[in-house]
């Protein structure tokens, strides 16, 4: 992917229309939204219907939680001659500022929507504070903590950018803060379960939530970038393994699954396989990941990213032929794991997403490094 797609693709994907009160077709005089986006809103609409028409949400055709966003900035595009950084991995919202992890400098960037930077932080390197690997971020109170994958370790840093300490974990998939006092990272690798409760101050671990993988869609492996969480306050975290498309809901309390499964969707993700290279005798599993992140949205529910639908309606099947659709799918559910139905951004591959405000989201585009910033838009009929 070169860029942010500015061509309407054709849609042929057989449309199920919803029957409540949501409009089947969106007014056309919302020219300013098609010139800004690329896109119109008939499209958001179709790809919103397809999304829906493989389950029943509990929240399908009720315009009372009818959501659409409008791409309002662009930051790190090539237009850019000095950017704060060069290629977004993961980002994080802090108050009002944006927390970068920059995959091309291995450098944690803040800085504010509008473009302005305020610090970085880290550069590649295996001393303190240096990176090998960048990975998610989390804060709360005054410590910033930043997975550093390649060093099986937490980087813990002040609100100003100041390297302050490191906590060993093997393989940190991702980071959710919990409270001031307490971090919760997600990791398939470390010992005790894939949900470990770290006590910041003084590294206490604590481990819980053994899951039992779907051997058809890991064959068994183990991989560095499967699981992505958030929390649910007061006392829920949820998380979904990008590979098996499955989400599963933890009670931190009690240590005890509330929920594990997730929804029908329109298109089967696709199972992974196992390739042999005759040339350097060298045998490796392929697997797609259907999912990007999951993050706590708008009205305080479970939103799980799903950013590898292709045009054609099928999710990511092969790493050949790569030809996305042009919106990114988000799924909506509650803290029980029911369905509640899904909504649209209107860019290509957007896996990254956390609210910065009540009415915005930010979000990461995967092949640009590119950050987006969304604001909720009320149509014009």
């Amino acid at each position: 992917m070169n860029g942010i797609p500015i061509t309407i693709l054709v849609f042929s994907i057989a449309i199920v229309l919803s029957c409540g009160n949501e409009p089947d077709t969106i007014s056309t005089g919302n020219h300013e939204y098609e010139v800004r986006n690329g896109i119109s809103l008939d499209t958001l609409l179709k790809w919103k219907l397809y999304a829906e028409s493989s389950d029943d949400g509990l929240w399908e055709g009720d315009s009372a939680h009818y959501i659409l966003f409008d791409r309002v900035a662009i930051l790190g595009d090539e237009e850019d001659s000095t950017p704060p950084f060069y290629n977004a991995l993961y980002l994080h919202t802090m108050g009002d500022t944006l927390l970068i992890a920059d995959q091309a400098t291995q450098e944690l960037v803040c800085m504010r929507p509008n473009g302005e930077m305020l610090w970085k932080a880290g550069e590649s390197g295996e001393g303190p504070g240096h990176f090998h690997g960048i990975g998610t971020i989390a804060s709360a109170g005054d410590w910033i903590a930043v997975a550093n994958t390649g060093l099986g370790r937490i980087d813990f840093f002040s609100n100003s950018g100041v390297f302050t300490t490191t906590i060993s974990i093997e393989t940190p998939e991702d980071l959710i803060a919990l409270s001031d006092s307490t971090l919760a990272v997600l990791s398939g690798t470390q010992q005790g379960g894939v949900i470990h409760i770290i006590h910041v101050d003084s590294g206490h671990i604590r481990s819980f939530g053994e899951i039992e993988g779907d051997s058809e869609m890991t064959l068994d492996s183990r991989f560095r970038d499967n699981l992505r969480g958030v929390f649910i306050p007061p006392d829920m975290i949820a998380f979904i393994s990008r590979y098996e498309h499955r989400l599963y809901i933890f009670n931190l309390e009690t240590e005890e699954p509330i929920f594990t499964g997730v929804r029908d969707l329109p298109s089967e993700p696709a199972k992974p396989y196992r390739s042999f290279n005759e040339e350097t005798g060298i045998q490796s599993t392929v697997m797609f990941p259907s999912v990007g992140g999951v993050f706590r949205g708008p009205e305080g529910m479970i939103n799980v990213v799903v950013d590898e639908y292709q045009n054609d309606g099928s999710l990511l099947h092969s790493n050949r032929y790569i030809n996305y659709a042009p919106v990114t799918i988000i799924d909506r559910y509650d803290s029980n794991g029911e369905y509640l139905d899904s909504y649209c951004l209107p860019d290509s591959g957007i896996s990254w997403v956390r609210m910065l405000h009540d009415h915005q989201l930010v979000g990461r585009q995967q092949g640009t490094g590119m950050v987006m910033i969304y604001e909720q838009f009320e149509e014009v009929h």
